[in-house]
């Protein structure tokens, strides 16, 4: 029996937010973080269940859009939640894929080592959202210790080039400013990344406040 996994969403025909060309979004139930403004809380919180989906069954939703997708050196990015809680379907779709399709994943890192292995044949490049490299301001923040995200970044650059992978960190209001984002941007570099994303999280009605 093949396997299914629990699919959140498949959004098509994106470009311009997930990487690079015409690409699918496939969003992953669950995730390990509990953020202060979570932007995507239906995910973990039960308010929206997800439907589950074995991996040919996804690349059949997605396969209708190959021709532009290959067109536009485009691809498949997982988000979530904490896609690489399945590195199983990663690896799976992958082997459903056009070699020319690139696999893109979002991830927090904050899941075993043994995931992030498995899914290092599989993804073209890793979007990681480390928010800040202050233990007590990231604890504050995801309601979890920073030390398990850091050391599988740093357990990363050892296996798969600096260019596989983007960092994004953000300006939160009323938690980290553009000294705190700059700080994080330094230590970063120092351990090897290359690629940052810097951009101010916008807070809204619409963001869900968790109580921490």
């Amino acid at each position: 029996m093949c396997k299914e996994y629990p699919i959140q969403n498949i959004s098509r025909l994106r470009m311009g937010s997930d990487g690079e060309g015409v690409r699918s979004l496939i969003t992953l139930y669950g995730c390990p973080l509990r953020c202060r403004y979570c932007i995507n809380p239906h995910t973990w919180d039960g308010s929206l269940l997800p439907v589950n989906l074995t991996a040919e069954e996804i690349f059949k939703r997605v396969s209708v859009d190959r021709l532009y997708i290959l067109a536009t050196n485009g691809g498949i990015t997982f988000g979530g939640g904490e896609p690489l809680l399945y590195p199983g379907l990663i690896s799976e779709m992958r082997g459903l894929c056009d070699p020319e399709m690139t696999i893109y994943v979002e991830t927090s890192l904050h899941v075993p080592w043994e995931n992030i292995e498995a899914s290092l044949d599989a993804v073209d490049r890793y979007f990681v959202d480390i928010k800040t490299m202050d233990a007590v301001l990231y604890k504050e923040y995801t309601g979890m210790e920073l030390d398990l995200s850091l050391e599988n970044l740093k357990r990363f650059l050892k296996r798969k080039p600096a260019d596989s992978i983007a960092v994004r960190i953000p300006i939160i209001p009323g938690m980290a400013d553009e000294n705190k984002q700059e700080e994080t941007r330094a230590k970063l570099y120092d351990i090897g990344i290359r690629r940052f994303d810097l951009f101010t999280y916008v807070i809204s009605d619409s963001k869900h406040l968790h109580p921490g």
